[in-house]
């Protein structure tokens, strides 16, 4: 693959490895490939590229809302905690519980309503 020669001059100020990272998050942005996948075409840890994500584009992770839902509902069903669901106040309550439990989680959206 040949990479335009105008893009190294914008690349070059960012860094090393700044072109693979770059790809990486274009690519898990558009849903082409999870999370892990894009942290591990960076170069990067799972930590450092959140990290990147984050100093980049204000945001790590993307958590669809149906998945949300899913995740929510699932939780609800295991833990026979059907009232979570029923406020938002209550399901930001979770995913402030499960943020504590799974530092490498991004749950800076707001849940789904």
């Amino acid at each position: 693959m040949n990479l335009n020669p105008a893009f190294a001059t914008v690349l070059e100020p960012l860094g090393v490895g700044a072109q693979d990272f770059f790809l990486a998050a274009s690519l898990y942005h558009a849903g082409k490939i999870s999370f892990g996948k894009a942290a591990e075409l960076s170069g990067l840890g799972v930590v450092a590229f959140r990290e990147r994500l984050r100093e980049h584009f204000g945001y790590a992770v993307i958590i669809a809302d149906e998945t949300a839902r899913e995740d929510l509902e699932a939780v609800a069903e295991l833990s026979d905690t059907d009232y979570l669901l029923r406020s938002p106040a209550n399901a930001r309550r979770l995913f402030a519980a499960i943020a504590e439990l799974e530092p490498d989680r991004d749950t800076e959206r707001d849940p789904p309503r």
